[in-house]
């Protein structure tokens, strides 16, 4: 790092340089969670090209599948530092491992030009060409070579630059960069043969003495191939032909390489598998966390517990109560002594002593080190406290030690309640030691000369009365201090606890859930309220370790049913996730279970099959001959066994009904008893038999699967059938036909399915430990996906409810809340043209959207539309007033008024030199504002005209010197607010059109919370908050989007802003902290619109559909979360997270 490098950039703490080129400077960095990146930093002269060139960068990477290329993760292009970060990739460049002495031959020469072909196939399957691959551009990561650097690619639609220049490296340019044609992607195919032969002979494929020799040993020489493989050999002069359209494709080189099937997934997929056969040593290149780490356990042990608290003083929390380095004088850690001197050379890559004072020289260990990431998050309160002690302390000393520098009152206890209950790593020194130690004296002196006048004051009290009542005053004043400073440290209390819970919640939902309701219980501080409200947004709710294979709830919910160890079926109350009974006889893992209709038996399936009484957890009779798989009838009568043969038992007399059918892992009964579908892993057809007469009715084209793992469902109203192994596929049990193109495909650890209670979704295993849900109306995955299994997953099932997920693999099981923050049903569609807008009618139980040919009143309760308006000629925008009775519709240059109960047009007024744009009613509905933009083919200007709702006659008239993209009017009827298309936010005075002060730059659109007292700004990056009384930015911007914020809105109390990007997600922010609200929500397209409505959030996508998500929260937050974690914190619990304080209930059982 040099002196210029800065510390921070959007939130991405920095800690080297990795190297410098024409456009910026590319960093290893850190994001919040310590996530090692690559930072590429734009020059602070870079003019408007090399901002044009970096945004070309991130349009090329973003397209581009990560198959042995580093994905672009993030980017802000409008700050006043652009950058860029990707994935950070430890290893060497090709040139570097080369010229270091690494050489390429035979298989290891074949895997690596696989890996680059790969890459370049991936490149051109997303229509990107790179440009500039070279063997700079090639690092060799632990996983395999990886592509970087797509800072001069072009998407195959970009046109060719106006400039003429040549952008590129010679050596690795194609024939025809240099005769003035454009280079394609046979160019980026001319570069992989160049490079191909660096690897091979170390050394470039065409070399001259300058520039102009090179270009013409390009253009006239052919390189000399023999020294290859045999099999390389072709593919490497083919690639370096003089004619594009001589050259196989990158796809024609990866299939040559990997013999694939030419389908592309597929040849990425193995390409990208072979590539992770070369693979450079990661521990060449540790991250910063790993330098860190190594050091402190290198250290003995009575100077590791120093360590903390030398780190810990080099913080302190800024105005945004961010973290941020400060140097220390190197005496207010003389208590070091010889030590201290000990822990700089182990950390001298990060501390560093300059001028008496000790600084962090690399500031990015604050996110890299997980270690120092928990004393921070241990010691947060303390962070300022203990900067503002020695400061103090340093003050009384330097100014000769007298009474009136010392603490007092609730400094003093504030103070000394960190020191003596919050203090968990840092250690005081003697100076602070001694400050403390005589304020506590000073104030005891207080104490002393005050207790001694409240005894001499009463001896006089018929002559003092007035002293008296003096000391009383005093001795109250004392009482409330100490109850400020106890509220002081509850508040840090429930902060620490706040942050705590929102850390663990995904992977320990159970004590995050409960640490968020003890920090509220604590004290109720704002970010308390957030980690109750993040808690609640998410979806898990319960982990427990150990294998868990099968899976069942009992018929009312009350049990859930898992395998154990070994044999044993283990039954738990899935709401207060307490053990209830284990039912125990099997000698091998129990592989499926299930209860019988009524509840009262259950039957689980290993080597054979045995039965237990629910009730009594006895088993029922002798084992059943059979194993793998289980079910029982709807009524309970019958029970299915697989194995070599499925077999048919009567329940109740334990006798086989009729012959056996062929063997199968998987059987399900369908809803009315009277089909048995079943289905081997080892075949690839699924079978289905009429009950009674045991006769086959279908033969289904199922498919094998390589894990050995098939499954079965019918839907509950038994109108479907699902088969699932490697793929899934839905059939029409009426037909057997299927129901369109498999769902999923090509899962190597096989598929298991669920269908929800009242069979609108489909619960599914998938490769990687997620479950994933469906909607089955529209074939579309509903996610996001519920990850946290890391050995795979195995089962899933629904509670009878439909409000539980149960999920279970080889390493434990979890509950989840299924469809928290999801989105609500299929897509409400357009009329087959463009998405336009959507707003909530005055009760927010009603959608308004419209399109490019109609407007539609939607009830979303039954989600059917009340009313279709189509105008017969093309919809700009449309608006409903705030009573819901009229709608206002532009169409190209006319806005026409309809009444809504009438159905019918009632007025309209022509704009001849004008394109209405967007609209906006008045809160009291009095008032509609439009925007007009101006005919190309006239002289006219972009402009605001206003009408009275009930006339329909102009009153206003407002010009613009910019097309305006959004209007919007404040909710107290205040302020009209445009944004146009320079980015810029102009607010007015409704009633007089006077502007209220200046615009607001670096806009894409706003939003005003219902108490008008911020306004929401949607950036290119980010998202401000702005405090309208004084212009003043709010804290810091609402980022994680790795796109341009499109559209924000504010929920209806003012609590949770939402923002939408063209990343396609959307994200919720608690105002209150400026904290994200639960994950993500993804899309399918972007998003161009978001609006509240009653527990609701509607979103206009740019596939043409309107999508509502469901975002209510619990009235009552404590209850529900209490309610999720099914109990209180253990002693032990308490004991770890809140060490010394008295125990007590935070949840009580209702």
């Amino acid at each position: 790092m040099l002196g210029e490098d800065p510390h921070t950039i959007g939130g991405y703490w920095l800690a080297g340089r990795l190297g410098q080129g024409g456009q910026g400077v590319v960093y290893e960095a850190y994001d919040g969670e310590g996530a090692r990146v690559a930072l590429k930093l734009l020059h602070a002269d870079g003019g408007r090209t090399q901002l044009d060139r970096f945004a070309r960068e991130v349009e090329a990477a973003r397209r581009v599948a990560s198959f042995c290329t580093a994905r672009v993760l993030d980017a802000d292009l409008a700050g006043p530092r652009p950058y860029i970060v990707s994935e950070y990739v430890s290893g060497p460049s090709l040139r570097a491992a080369v010229r270091d002495g690494r050489s390429f031959a035979g298989d290891d020469l074949h895997r690596l030009a696989t890996a680059i072909a790969t890459a370049l196939a991936a490149v051109h399957e997303a229509g990107v060409i790179h440009r500039d691959l070279k063997p700079d551009n090639v690092l060799l990561g632990p996983d395999g070579p990886r592509v970087i650097d797509f800072g001069i690619a072009r998407t195959e639609e970009m046109s060719v630059t106006s400039t003429g220049l040549v952008a590129g490296t010679p050596a690795y340019m194609p024939p025809e960069s240099f005769s003035g044609r454009r280079a394609g992607a046979p160019g980026d195919v001319f570069a992989w043969g160049a490079v191909m032969l660096f690897a091979a002979q170390g050394r470039d494929a065409f070399g001259g003495d300058n520039a102009a020799a090179v270009i013409h040993q390009v253009l006239s020489a052919i390189p000399d191939v023999g020294g290859l493989p045999p099999a390389l050999r072709p593919l490497v002069a083919a690639a370096l032909a003089k004619e594009p359209q001589a050259r196989p494709t990158a796809r024609e080189l990866l299939l040559a390489l990997v013999s694939g099937n030419g389908e592309a997934a597929g040849l990425l997929r193995a390409g990208s598998e072979r590539a992770r056969q070369i693979a450079s040593d990661d521990g060449l290149d540790p991250g910063l966390g790993t330098i860190a780490e190594d050091a402190y356990t290198a250290l003995p042990e009575e100077q590791r517990q120093l360590v903390p608290g030398v780190f810990l003083r080099l913080l302190t929390l800024d105005e945004y109560d961010m973290e941020t380095t400060r140097p220390v004088p190197v005496a207010e850690l003389e208590y070091g002594g010889q030590d201290l001197r000990a822990i700089l050379r182990a950390f001298s890559y990060v501390l560093s002593e300059r001028d008496g004072q000790m600084v962090l020289t690399r500031p990015a260990v604050l996110r890299a080190w997980p270690r120092l990431r928990g004393w921070v998050s241990a010691e947060r309160p303390g962070l300022a406290v203990v900067g503002q002690l020695g400061q103090a302390a340093r003050h009384w000393d330097d100014n000769g030690r007298g009474d009136g520098d010392l603490l007092r009152g609730s400094r003093l206890q504030a103070v000394e309640s960190w020191a003596v209950s919050e203090r968990r790593h840092m250690t005081l020194t003697r100076l602070e030691r001694d400050f403390l130690d005589s304020s506590r004296r000073a104030l005891a002196r207080s104490r002393k000369v005050r207790r001694g006048a409240l005894v001499t004051l009463v001896t006089l009290l018929v002559v003092a009365l007035a002293g008296a009542v003096s000391a009383v005053s005093a001795a109250g004043e004392a009482n409330r201090e100490r109850e400020r400073a106890e509220a002081q440290k509850r508040q840090a209390l429930s902060r620490q606890l706040a942050t705590q819970s929102v850390r663990l919640v995904g992977t320990e939902p159970t004590v995050g859930h409960l640490l968020a309701v003890t920090a509220w219980r604590l004290a109720p501080t704002k970010e308390a309220r957030h980690s109750l409200r993040n808690a609640l947004a998410g979806p898990a709710v319960f982990t427990r370790p150990g294998p868990a294979l099968a899976l069942a709830f009992s018929p009312d919910g009350k049990v859930l049913a898992t395998n154990g160890d070994e044999g044993v079926v283990t039954l738990q109350d899935p709401v207060t996730h307490r053990p209830t009974g284990s039912l125990t006889g099997q000698k091998q893992m129990v592989t499926e279970v299930a209860f019988s209709g009524d509840g009262r038996l259950v039957a689980a399936a290993a080597e054979d099959v045995r039965i237990w009484d629910a009730a009594t957890h006895e088993q029922v009779g002798e084992p059943l001959r059979g194993g793998g798989t289980v079910a029982f009838s709807p009524d309970g009568r019958l029970l299915a066994t697989g194995g070599d043969r499925v077999r048919l038992w009567d329940v109740a007399t334990r006798t086989q009904v009729g012959d056996a059918l062929p063997g199968a892992g998987a059987v399900a009964f369908s809803p009315d008893g009277r089909l048995l579908a079943t289905h081997s892993s080892r075949e690839t057809e699924a079978r289905v038999w009429d009950v009674a007469s045991r006769r086959q009715v279908a033969s289904l084209e199922a498919h094998l699967s390589p894990a050995g793992i098939s499954h079965l469902a019918f839907s509950p109203d038994g109108k479907r059938l699902v088969t699932s192994s490697h793929a899934l596929r839905l059939w029409d049990v009426a037909t057997w036909r299927p129901i369109g193109k498999p769902l999923m495909n090509r899962q190597i650890g096989g598929i298991r399915v669920a269908f929800s209670p009242d069979g609108s979704v489909l619960a599914t295993t998938s490769d990687g430990g997620r479950a994933r849900l469906w909607d089955l109306a529209t074939r579309q995955e509903l996610g996001p996906r519920l990850a946290g299994h890391t050995i795979g997953l195995y089962s899933v099932a629904f509670s009878p409810d439909g409000k539980l997920l149960a999920a279970g693999g080889f390493d434990g099981l979890r509950l989840w809340s299924p469809f928290t923050h999801r989105q609500l049903g299929a897509p409400l569609p357009t009329a087959g043209t463009t998405a336009r807008a959507a707003t909530f009618s005055g009760d927010r139980r009603s959608l308004l959207a419209s399109d490019a040919r109609q407007v539609r009143l939607w009830d979303l309760g039954s989600r059917t539309p009340i009313l279709t308006i189509r105008p017969g000629r093309p919809i700009n925008t449309a608006v409903g007033s705030p009573d819901g009775g009229t709608l206002a519709i532009g169409l190209e240059s006319e806005l026409t008024w309809w009444d809504v109960a009438g159905r019918r047009q009632v007025s309209s007024v022509r704009t001849p030199r004008h394109v209405i744009g967007p609209a906006a009613y008045s809160p009291d509905g009095r008032i509609l504002a439009i925007a007009l933009t101006p005919d190309p083919q006239t002289d006219a200007k972009p402009e605001i005209w206003l009408f009275d709702a009930r006339t329909h006659r102009r009153t206003g008239r407002i010009v613009r010197p910019e097309n305006i993209a959004q209007l919007v009017i404040s909710p107290d009827g205040r302020y009209l607010t445009a944004v146009d298309i320079g980015e810029n936010a102009q607010l007015w005075e409704l009633s007089t059109q006077v502007e209220a002060g200046p615009p607001i730059s670096r806009a894409k659109g706003v939003a005003f919370s219902p108490d008008v007292r911020t306004l929401a700004v949607a950036g290119n990056a980010g998202t401000r908050l702005i405090d309208l009384a004084s212009r003043k930015q709010l804290g810091r911007d609402l980022g994680g989007h790795s796109g341009v914020i499109t559209a924000v809105a504010f929920s209806a109390d003012g609590g949770t802003l939402a923002t939408a990007s063209d990343d396609k997600s959307v994200r919720l922010w608690d105002v209150a902290t400026h904290e994200q609200v639960g994950a993500a929500l993804p899309g399918r397209s972007r998003v161009s619109q978001v609006e509240f409505g009653d527990g609701v959030l509607a979103t206009v996508n740019d596939d043409d559909t309107f999508r509502v998500w469901g975002v209510a929260e619990p009235a009552d937050l404590v209850a529900a979360a209490c309610a999720r974690a099914g109990r209180t914190l253990s002693a032990g619990e308490w004991e770890q997270y809140l060490p010394g304080e008295p125990f007590q209930k935070v949840c009580v059982p209702s």
